[in-house]
């Protein structure tokens, strides 16, 4: 492969946050600090997800909700499979469907933002649970409360499974 492209990635990468470049060293993988993590990327992330799983609870139609059930499904043979890849990557697309489905403009682009952050996220704590089934069995309840509709269960419920899973998974594994 030429360099050209190598470059291009790794640009993309260094817009997305994943790498920082620094002149005459070389191109290093950055981390979120658990400060971080916890001041600006997850309060960030439940802000976002709180508004747009609200706003899409009124707009999902019944082909959006057999979706989200797929993804479910897939994230408990994944945990079978001990998959994390399937498992993280059906993880990520249900936040990402409910944002979508919320026609929400400044959301939906704040998510395509952070998304890449997200991601890496999931995949440093998957690991962490217990056990596998666990992440399936928060996105059944927040396919639950999405159906209700009321928004503050869906705040409420977001809020546990983004910050307060997230301080149980590194408290418990640090």
């Amino acid at each position: 492969m030429s360099p050209a492209p190598i470059r291009e990635a790794l640009r993309q990468l260094e817009s997305e946050g994943l790498v920082a470049h620094q002149p005459n060293r070389g191109v290093f993988v950055t981390e979120v600090s658990t400060e971080e993590l916890f001041e600006v990327l997850l309060p960030v992330r439940l802000a976002l997800e709180a508004y747009a799983f609200t706003q899409s609870a009124t707009r999902l139609a019944p082909v959006d909700y057999t979706e989200l059930e797929r993804l479910v499904a897939v994230m408990e043979q994944g945990a079978r499979d001990t998959d994390l890849v399937a498992i993280n990557e059906a993880d990520l697309r249900f936040h990402e469907l409910a944002v979508l489905a919320s026609q929400a403009p400044h959301a939906i682009q704040l998510w395509q933002s952070v998304h890449s952050r997200i991601r890496a996220q999931l995949y440093r704590l998957a690991p962490r649970h217990a056990g596998l089934g666990e992440i399936a069995e928060e996105h059944r309840e927040l396919l639950r409360v999405l159906r209700e509709g009321e928004p503050d269960a869906i705040r409420s419920t977001l809020h546990e499974h983004i910050v307060v899973a997230s301080q149980v998974l590194l408290r418990d594994n640090t």
